[in-house]
């Protein structure tokens, strides 16, 4: 390159029109050339047209997100959402080729680190959902690689250092313990599970955060039976709160126990006591609909129920078995 500014493109995304310019006028009127900029973004489903973007900015403080890595660890950034000098580069190096599939986590990672940001409250880049996308088909590899990651930089983030970034250290713990844990578990789980371990608060009130004090009272059920809906079920039960079921367009998903519990079909969720339904899934714009089609009222989304783990510290480590 030899331009001032860095931007990334995946191959099978795009950018909104207006992302260059606002981006880089967020920055000037930082002050600092050096400032990195965020912003939100969108998904679409290529096949069915569903689309939703993210609202950062409405459920956590700005000083929050634009505090370096917060979104990045949170597991909210995608590398086309950013906009920085590539001055950087002399900072931090350039990416690791021998990564096949985490290169732009890990330069994330060394971009974000300790450094101030600015938000962009606008999308300033869509990712299409689709079945030829790398992330579908190598996904065995890119788990291996992933969880040795995420292992990697809690190992180099100190609880100070976690905890400056705008989040409580067991909080960050909980949210990738639960990613690992979706991506097969493995050694990297056991020992981000000990730094967890150490962080457990027994004494916070669950019932203090409004959303779970009403999921108490109703019960809850994960709609999507994936990776993402099986971190949401270790992330609520690592506040004390137990799913009471999946359900899952996938029939041969249904009738069978997915981490100990049973897999329902989106029928049965009518004959059910009205629990809360969270939906497990980032894009869950096609699933929303589904279910609103069908009558159903009692409808968590997913930046709703960050907002509130993000808001209450775990109390317990989820049982699992290999």
């Amino acid at each position: 390159m030899n331009g001032e500014y860095f931007v990334w493109l995946s191959h099978d995304d795009t950018l909104m029109p207006y992302k260059v310019e606002a981006q880089l006028e967020a920055i000037r009127k930082s002050g600092n050339e050096d400032t990195i900029a965020q912003g939100n973004y969108s998904f679409i489903n290529e096949a069915t047209g569903g689309f939703v973007s993210t609202r950062f900015h409405e459920h956590y403080p700005i000083e929050t997100i634009n505090n370096g890595c917060f979104l990045f660890l949170w597991g909210e950034t995608h590398f086309s959402n950013l906009l920085f000098s590539s001055k950087h580069f002399e900072r931090i190096g350039t990416f690791n080729e021998n990564a096949k599939t985490t290169q732009d986590q890990d330069m994330q990672f060394r971009l974000l680190r300790g450094r101030e940001t600015v938000f962009i409250k606008e999308p300033v880049s869509m990712f299409r959902i689709h079945d030829e996308s790398g992330s579908i088909k190598q996904k065995s590899f890119m788990f291996k690689e992933n969880r040795a990651l995420y292992l990697n930089m809690l190992n180099s983030l100190g609880k100070e250092e976690i905890e400056s970034s705008g989040t409580k250290a067991g909080v960050l713990y909980a949210r990738i313990a639960s990613v690992v844990y979706s991506m097969g578990i493995g050694s990297e789980l056991v020992e981000i599970e000990k730094l967890l371990q150490k962080e457990l608060d027994t004494i916070f009130d669950i019932k203090s955060v409004g959303l779970f004090a009403e999921i108490l009272n109703r019960g809850i059920v994960i709609f999507g039976a994936g990776a993402y809906g099986r971190r949401v079920k270790y992330e609520l039960e690592c506040r004390g709160i137990s799913p009471t079921a999946f359900i899952d367009n996938d029939s041969s998903k249904c009738g069978t126990f997915i981490d100990g519990i049973l897999c329902y079909g989106l029928d049965s969720l009518q004959k059910m006591e009205y629990p809360y339904v969270v939906i497990g899934q980032k894009a869950y714009a096609d699933a929303y609909y589904q279910l609103r089609s069908k009558g159903y009222k009692y409808i968590i989304l997913k930046d709703e129920l960050d907002s509130a783990l993000w808001s209450a510290p775990p109390s317990r480590i989820p049982k699992w078995e290999e």
